[in-house]
């Protein structure tokens, strides 16, 4: 599959816009941009692996969303209600679509919710590549820093003496002005 579609890309028939695609057309393009250097780039066993990893990432994290999501509307059948009102007024009998989707408010603050409550990730690590500055220290090249976003997410300082309750409110205006800090909230991280 993959040399079929290295073929077609040579050729310029393939389609990149898929999971496969992007990745094998960036690869390209970086090798083209370095005279095909084959120091560049990404092997075809690195292209597989980071698809599995998109595949499989994705896939346990939007599972842990929705299991913890219908977990938490089964303990507030209020909210449960509000969000069977808000897509029956949306989408009607009609099967939703992209469109749709982003007309659903109260759905949204329940996923943003369950994403500050039960992150699907407990910790993220980033390392620098380059001399950074932090604030006030600065952190030389390679320094492994430990980002606590489940300790973030339930951080009164940040969300508040609520932080524990199931509170969709709290995302009415935003993400932004969910919590007091505006990068508090990072269940899929941040940046690069």
């Amino acid at each position: 599959m993959v040399e079929k579609r290295q073929k077609a890309m040579n050729m310029g028939d393939a389609i990149n816009d898929d999971l496969l695609g992007l990745p094998m057309e960036s690869n390209l393009k970086e090798s083209q941009a370095n005279g095909n250097s084959k120091s560049m780039g990404m092997t075809i066993d690195d292209v597989i692996a980071e698809c599995k990893l998109f595949y499989l990432a994705g896939q346990e994290t939007t599972s842990v969303l929705f299991t913890w999501t219908m977990v938490v509307l089964s303990m507030h059948p209020n909210w449960q209600e509000k969000t069977r009102e808000e897509v029956l007024q949306v989408f009607g009998t009609n099967k939703p679509d992209l469109n749709g989707l982003s007309h659903l408010k109260i759905v949204t603050m329940i996923l943003f919710e369950v994403l500050q409550l039960y992150p699907p990730g407990v910790f993220l690590i980033r390392r620098t590549y380059k001399e950074m500055k932090l604030g006030e220290p600065t952190l030389p090249t390679g320094v492994q820093l430990y980002l606590p976003i489940l300790l973030i997410h339930h951080d009164p300082d940040f969300w508040g003496e609520d932080v524990e309750e199931f509170k969709p409110n709290r995302f009415s205006e935003g993400v932004a002005k969910g919590s007091n800090h505006q990068l508090a909230f990072f269940p899929f991280g941040w940046g690069p």
